[in-house]
């Protein structure tokens, strides 16, 4: 507000109001360090070699990321912290061969794992974020996130817009969250799953908004020993 006394009294000569919002409300969600430098790890260029011989196909992406993963090694130092990861990883690597799936790539402390159908990727999630919850003394939060579409594969890497789009929705992940694209829950039988609350969220670069929501119960008879 711009005040001005005039004939000794104040007048207002400019008022301007404003709500402070938080980035990714104004800017949708965007994706983490973790997250990003998968995606550009992904051989993608339309020059690729590997793009000659590429397949189109419907698949189930899975982005799996670690939260706090920065303050996490720093306090373990370099030599446990990279045994943590070594048997994170073999531990996702196992789970995700067990579902059905593949492990695409790891980098950092971040995973991307491919699925034939979504129930298997669903199934997968679900064991993931109850094994690192029971592990490394709980230290580690898990975010991952879930979307079936189109993909292209080459020969090691899957890329398109649903890898993409799975790399955002983890992003928009809380720690300790499987957060799964409407499409994925809506292909998948409610008697095995239940979704919380469906929210709508714009994810950065990617145009229109974004139903999500969160994978709260595996039903216990599709539990696996």
């Amino acid at each position: 507000m711009v005040l001005q006394i005039e004939a000794g009294a104040w007048r207002i000569v400019q008022i301007h109001f404003s709500v402070p919002m938080a980035n990714e409300e104004v800017t949708g969600i965007d994706l983490t360090r973790t997250l990003s430098d998968l995606l550009t790890s992904i051989d993608s260029e339309p020059e690729s070699s590997a793009l000659r011989g590429a397949v189109l196909g419907t698949a189930t992406i899975v982005f799996t990321d670690i939260v706090d993963s920065t303050v996490l090694s720093q306090s373990m130092g370099d030599s446990a912290w990279s045994d943590l990861i070594d048997d994170h990883f073999n531990t996702l690597r196992e789970i995700v061969e067990r579902e059905g799936g593949s492990v695409v790539k790891t980098l950092g402390d971040g995973g991307m794992f491919v699925f034939p159908t979504g129930a298997s990727a669903l199934k997968a999630a679900a064991r993931i974020q109850r094994v690192v919850s029971a592990s490394a003394g709980g230290d580690l939060e898990l975010r991952v996130g879930v979307h079936t579409g189109d993909v292209v594969h080459t020969h090691d890497d899957y890329i398109g817009l649903t890898v993409n789009k799975a790399a955002r929705v983890a992003a928009a992940a809380d720690g300790g969250q499987i957060l799964v694209s409407a499409t994925t829950a809506g292909m998948v039988n409610t008697t095995e799953f239940e979704f919380g609350a469906r929210n709508t969220v714009e994810l950065k670069g990617i145009d229109g908004t974004h139903a999500l929501l969160p994978l709260v119960v595996m039903r216990p008879e599709t539990h696996r020993a």
